[in-house]
């Protein structure tokens, strides 16, 4: 899976750092799991404990070139392997729980209970398919606002955790975003 990564190479003007093997997001809200079956497939992207089994996994942090995060945003890149026909079920599972969460309550990795705001927003037009919405820690807002991409390649997804101090977090960069679907592409290809 490692080997499917991009790199700075990959993404001029970005800089890729990371590259560990390891499951989820790291720091409390690593082992987020929604309170609310419906929505557990909004907490799964980012948890070390999601409902359905990895194969492998990647960690990396995209930023822009210069000073850490540059003008403040930060993406988490994590890339997932899965059993065949899996990946697109994480998709559709995104795609359906968005149709019925608009929020859920959930225990973070500290013990304490946090709760978050959900809305669609805007996938970008990459990958085999893709879905995007956006998480809120209504009762922290120092933490900001967060936008989960999931773009699936084959039996593989990445999924971005785009986070601004402020303002509305957008999602990845699209040319990030088209360069890993193009390297998750070629190591399917060339194993």
């Amino acid at each position: 899976m490692r080997a499917a990564l991009i790199t700075s190479a990959d993404v001029p003007g970005y800089v890729v750092t990371g590259g560990a093997g390891g499951a989820g997001a790291s720091g409390p809200e690593a082992s987020l799991t929604a309170d609310r079956p419906v929505c557990r497939p909004l907490s799964d992207p980012v948890s070390s404990r999601p409902a359905r089994p990895l194969g492998a996994q990647v960690t990396a942090a995209v930023t822009t070139r210069g000073a850490l995060g540059g003008d403040g945003e930060l993406d988490l890149l994590l890339l997932s392997a899965y059993r065949t026909g899996e990946a697109a079920e994480v998709v559709g599972g995104i795609t359906a729980a968005l149709e019925k969460c608009r929020s859920f309550g959930a225990t973070d990795g500290e013990g304490r209970t946090r709760h978050f705001a959900v809305r669609p927003a805007k996938a970008p037009e990459a990958g085999d398919e893709a879905a995007a919405y956006v998480m809120a820690d209504t009762g922290d807002a120092a933490r900001g606002t967060a936008t989960v991409t999931v773009v699936r390649t084959g039996g593989s997804t990445a999924t971005y955790v785009t986070v601004k101090p402020s303002g509305d977090p957008g999602g990845p960069p699209l040319a990030v975003v088209r360069a890993q679907h193009a390297k998750l592409a070629e190591a399917a290809v060339h194993p």
